[in-house]
């Protein structure tokens, strides 16, 4: 795609976008809507982002779409630095209250304006990919995605995790083959993958699959 096509892309997403920090506003007036702290199913869900980094410390780290920061205080310890972006100013208020100290920093803003001025060792996304999607082509999906490979320092690693009904459901049978078409594009744009599984959560009537994708930045 060339920088042209890019940039118009871009603009066309980031227009698109621009009345979703409402939507989200009004979601998080209510303090934890996900339940990510009294549902197990989001505890278990961000285990499994958590076993991905344990094995070294990351110095500077991103996560996309951190809510009212549960995960990014959970990915904390491994980082030398987290920063915690989501669309919601209502949400980052009270992550900021919560749980912004120490090593962790929390800022409100777009995905699709969001411009860091560092590169990043780890960027964690958990079912946020899906979000850039909504509505648009798969070009809009694949500039933006993009972006975050551009953020990534050499050697930096970046995990996706996104959710979808059981593989056997019939309704869903799509679901995995749209999540791995986002780990596609990562690699597309020069991340190598690195581990890749399919994580079940099933419980009193809920069920639920997670593609889990570690990638790695090997360019230099």
């Amino acid at each position: 795609m060339n920088k042209i096509k890019r940039a118009v892309l871009w603009l066309q997403l980031k227009s698109h976008y621009s009345h979703r920090r409402k939507y989200f506003n009004e979601l998080f007036a209510k303090e934890d809507p996900y339940k990510a702290l009294t549902r197990e199913y989001e505890t278990v869900k961000f285990g499994w982002v958590v076993d991905c980094v344990r094995d070294k410390l990351h110095w500077e780290a991103l996560e996309l779409g951190c809510a009212e920061g549960v995960m990014t205080a959970m990915l904390s310890p491994y980082c030398g630095k987290i920063t915690g972006v989501d669309i919601s100013n209502t949400a980052i208020k009270r992550a900021i209250e919560k749980r912004g100290y120490g090593n962790v920093e929390f800022i409100a803003a777009n995905v699709v304006e969001f411009m860091p001025a560092k590169k990043f060792d780890l960027i964690v996304a958990v079912d946020m990919a899906y979000y850039l999607g909504q509505e648009h082509s798969w070009e809009h999906m694949e500039a933006e995605l993009s972006r975050w490979v551009s953020w990534l320092s050499p050697g930096g690693r970046l995990i996706l995790l996104n959710g979808f009904n059981e593989v056997t459901h019939p309704k869903d049978w799509l679901g995995p083959h749209v999540m791995e078409g986002y780990r596609k594009i990562m690699e597309k744009a020069g991340l190598k993958l690195v581990k890749e599984e399919i994580r079940k959560y099933s419980k009193d009537g809920f069920s639920r699959a997670n593609l889990v994708s570690v990638l790695e930045n090997i360019k230099s």
